[in-house]
């Protein structure tokens, strides 16, 4: 019964943080694309989409690595005596600082043509 309990717990525990990890998903994307359509950026809703189907085909690529795992283990004849398989590289540090930076630019270009519309009425 005692491990029961623990396994009550496991479980538990994994629910509550799968959940805590889809709400952070949820709530980050919510806020990219207000801060796109706030923004009215183009740029950064095609990043965003960019970003996004890198981490689909990862996800992807985790699921058959699943499959081709599960069939090794199953496969005990003609197994290869070696395996290996691509680990997933972070796509997601040099994305955000490209957005951040590209954000950056297009405040900047946006203040240059707002200053020089002033300049042009006081002619």
């Amino acid at each position: 019964q005692r491990r029961t309990k623990l396994s009550v717990k496991t479980d538990d525990f994994r629910a509550r943080y799968w959940s805590y990890l889809f709400d952070n998903l949820h709530r980050a994307v919510d806020e990219i694309y207000y801060t796109c359509e706030a923004d009215e950026s183009v740029i950064e809703c095609q990043e965003v989409i960019m970003t996004l189907e890198v981490c689909r085909r990862d996800f992807e690529s985790l699921i058959d690595r699943f499959k081709m795992q599960r069939e090794y283990e199953r496969n005990e004849e003609g197994r290869p005596t070696h395996l290996a398989w691509e680990v997933r590289k972070s796509p997601t540090k040099h994305p955000t600082l490209n957005t951040f930076s590209s954000y950056v630019t297009q405040q900047r270009q946006r203040e240059d043509q707002n200053d020089e519309k002033h300049v042009q009425q006081k002619h």
